[in-house]
């Protein structure tokens, strides 16, 4: 990008951000920190007043407004946000027309100047859809589970314990008091990462699931331990339980698929070619969901490690012969 572009976009990112460090807008804009104090003479000989804010946590802070600066969306930005969109029909239908409106405004600030065309000619003659989203959407009143999606997100920010009525798989309906942490996004459902006063210790729980709930007046003190990326991270998708060390032969059709795929943080695939197979091997939680995700490879997958999960695979395989034998 041009010098005069790479200036821009250092103002729309202390407008954003506020005040960022020479070094963290040095790796945004893709250059070395010397041209970040060059762009910054360059903005002040404009007017643009940018003090430097000395200390741990300083940096460059913008004090002039940016009411009037030309903002135009790239091809590529808006296209971006496009795929996006049908990305968020599907895992987030509750803001679609939040999305659409967004997309509206957008759609004011597009410049996509090919040759000597003009913006407006390039707008209208640009009107194709060559992306779209295959997944499988929940059965759900959209308007009911975004009011409730809305009273989590402010449960979980004003901190305050939600009482509810909730379906699990595995125990049926109860009624739990939960103090609401994070909400998290994951094959098309909507979860709460809570800690649970029933259960005692933070568990998951899908949004569509809660039958009834009441934000109480009761306030909670928030674990100042709890890491909420690093908690998602060590999960199997959003499955917990006992940490492992898990090592999977995989054999085609599921050679490529696998490499193509994180199935855990730190995970690493070895090549066997002498068995035709890779080894997977990766810590991570949720022996269950582990074991499920297994048994969709069939016998193009072997457990090698831990024991416990190679038994547990081997029960539910026996278990569902045990079906077919009736």
């Amino acid at each position: 990008m041009s010098r005069l572009g790479n200036a821009i976009n250092m103002l729309l990112l202390l407008k954003c951000r506020k005040r960022m460090k020479i070094d963290e807008l040095a790796e945004e804009l893709e250059v070395a920190p010397r041209q970040i104090r060059r762009y910054r003479d360059d903005l002040e000989q404009a007017g643009f007043a940018i003090f430097s804010v000395t200390g741990p946590d300083g940096g460059y802070e913008l004090y002039s407004p940016l009411n009037h600066l030309p903002c135009a969306i790239t091809r590529n930005e808006f296209e971006a946000m496009r795929m996006l969109g049908k990305e968020l029909e599907k895992s987030l239908p509750h803001y679609k027309s939040e999305f659409s409106s967004v997309m509206a405004k957008l759609e004011y600030f597009r410049y996509f100047p090919q040759g000597g065309a003009k913006a407006e000619t390039v707008r209208e003659a640009e009107p194709y859809d060559v992306f779209t989203v295959k997944r499988t959407s929940a059965e759900m009143d959209i308007g009911k589970e975004r009011t409730k999606l809305d009273d989590f997100q402010r449960a979980a920010i004003s901190r305050r314990k939600i009482r509810m009525t909730y379906t699990s798989n595995t125990s049926g309906k109860s009624e739990r008091i939960v103090q609401p942490y994070a909400l998290i996004e994951h094959e098309g459902g909507i979860y709460l990462i809570a800690h649970c006063e029933k259960r005692n210790r933070k568990m998951y729980f899908k949004l569509v699931r809660v039958e009834e709930y009441e934000l109480l007046k009761e306030k909670f003190q928030r674990d100042r331990a709890f890491d909420l990326e690093g908690h998602v991270k060590k999960c199997f998708g959003i499955f917990q339980g006992k940490e492992m060390k898990i090592a999977v032969k995989i054999r085609p059709p599921f050679i490529q698929p696998t490499k193509e795929r994180i199935i855990a943080q730190g995970q690493t695939i070895t090549d066997i070619p002498e068995e035709n197979a890779i080894l997977l091997e990766a810590t991570t939680q949720g022996m269950d969901a582990v074991a499920n995700w297994i048994l969709g490879m069939g016998a193009s997958a072997e457990v090698i490690e831990p024991p416990e999960l190679r038994e547990a695979v081997k029960t539910k395989i026996v278990q569902a012969a045990n079906i077919y034998d009736r």
